[in-house]
């Protein structure tokens, strides 16, 4: 499969009454350059080239032996005087034989591509190129042919072996998504998993022992991005820096990165799938605790002719739909609908809006609404001693100031310490009305709580009234 490493060996035999030296070829590519099992690797362990060649001669010796010691692989005869039978080849690839003498010659075929995944099968929106949903079928070419060949040097070709490579779907460890302002430059981090794999070094030299390595830096890891554009790095806290510019709304970059614990792709540890959604932006500044309504507009084409959208929000608590039940009936003019930011905390925040047609139950369109909230204006300011260990009720006096009859809702910024008892407050004209607050007791494993800053958002139904009033809470 994509990413993952396959071996298998070829038995030769040399065939003269005399010691021959050989040389194997790959595609008409000499084993000096075919056997590219080594890339270019940074200093701090990202593989910036893959190896030139898929099909690949094994020929560095640790490597060879390892599969020998924990694939069964047979292993080289051990000539009069060597020192390493693992030594066969010279830095050029090619090799001698004795007379009669046979070898099993190691190769490795290690690709990163893959079939495209049908994205009717696979239930996504975006075509992917690895699979990631169990039993997906590939649409794009499933099957690769190379030529090895075994030739005396300078001398005829004595053996060619066709090899035929099926691929298999790549088993994604974890799915990443992303959604981002489309057009926009962005820096994601992501964790690597912790290192606790078994440890192969192709680079330990004969005699070093391998339990010395593992204790220190065999435990680093090589990871390889299948989009080399973007320039990745990796952090001394095991984290993977992604820089990249987001698309165009509504196209989704995707892009695959392999985790490797040696420099020979020898075991692959973990695959990440990485997708990056582009999505529409809306940018909204309003103060805390201010009703800030907008309206949205849906594109015709945008729509994709589906007669009625469901509207869905990520935090309904702080951006709403002002649609009954959510529904949204399209024409052929596009559609709009309207929205109410109503912030609780000062700084930024991210919303996404999701339309989704309701008979195909398949995402339409999609927005990122960012939130600058400032802080809010605070009408009067309130000092509020509270017991240790008990929940207190308080009231709070509250007085409609206009001339008419009118409805007020009250919100508390931090339902865990305060919350309201009466959210909602009929009132004539000039009435005095109280708020029952509840506050909730703070104490946890006998540790005293710190003072709380409470913001209590009062606000009309015509929203002509927007009141802020701050409550400091003193645990005594």
């Amino acid at each position: 499969s994509c990413g993952t490493a396959c071996y298998f060996y070829v038995y030769f035999q040399n065939p003269f009454d005399e010691t021959a030296y050989f040389e194997v070829a790959v595609n008409n590519v000499k084993a000096a350059r075919a056997s590219a099992t080594t890339s270019v690797i940074s200093q701090r362990g990202i593989v910036q080239h893959p190896p030139e060649q898929e099909l690949a001669l094994v020929t560095n010796a640790a490597e060879w032996r390892h599969l020998v010691q924990e694939r069964g692989f047979p292993a080289p005869r051990i000539r009069e005087g060597a020192a390493y039978a693992y030594e066969l080849f010279t830095a050029k690839g090619s090799f001698f034989l004795e007379s009669g003498e046979s070898v099993a010659l190691p190769f490795k075929f290690l690709s990163f591509d893959a079939p495209i995944v049908n994205s009717a099968v696979s239930g996504q929106s975006a075509p992917h190129h690895l699979v990631d949903v169990g039993g997906a079928v590939g649409t794009g070419p499933t099957e690769k042919r190379s030529t090895v060949t075994v030739q005396r040097i300078r001398g005829a070709v004595i053996r060619t072996v066709d090899v035929f490579v099926s691929f298999q779907p790549c088993i994604i460890d974890r799915t990443i998504r992303f959604f981002e302002s489309e057009n926009s430059p962005v820096r994601k981090t992501i964790k690597l998993p912790i290192a606790d794999a078994p440890v192969f070094r192709a680079s330990l030299k004969e005699g070093e022992s391998a339990e010395i390595k593992e204790g220190g830096s065999a435990k680093r890891r090589y990871v390889y991005c299948t989009r080399q554009d973007l320039g990745i790095s990796l952090t001394e806290y095991d984290e993977l820096v992604c820089p990249m510019l987001v698309p165009q709304a509504p196209e989704v970059m995707s892009f695959h990165l392999f985790i490797y614990m040696d420099q020979t792709f020898q075991e692959l540890h973990t695959a990440f799938h990485v997708e990056v959604h582009a999505i529409r932006s809306e940018y909204i500044r309003c103060s805390v605790g201010q009703f800030c309504p907008r309206t949205v507009h849906i594109a015709p084409q945008a729509t994709q002719q589906s007669p009625q959208l469901r509207l869905y929000s990520s935090d309904p608590a702080l951006c709403s739909i002002q649609i009954p039940g959510g529904f949204l009936e399209t024409s052929p003019m596009g559609g709009q609908f309207n929205i109410a930011v109503t912030p609780s905390a000062t700084g930024t925040h991210c919303v996404r809006l999701h339309a989704v047609d309701q008979a195909a139950r398949t995402l339409v369109a999609a927005w990122l609404v960012n939130i600058a909230a400032d802080p809010p204006q605070i009408k009067s300011a309130h000092e509020i001693p509270i017991p240790v260990g008990v929940e207190v009720m308080k009231r709070l006096v509250f007085r409609n100031e206009s001339n008419q009859s009118n409805t007020f809702v009250v919100v508390s910024s931090m339902p865990s310490v305060l919350s309201v008892r009466t959210p909602t407050l009929c009132m004539n004209a000039r009435e005095t009305q109280y708020i029952e607050l509840v506050f909730r007791d703070q104490v946890h494993s006998g540790v005293l709580a710190r003072p709380k800053e409470c913001f209590l958002f009062i606000w009309s139904e015509d929203r002509l009234v927007q009141e802020c009033r701050l409550l400091r809470v003193v645990y005594t």
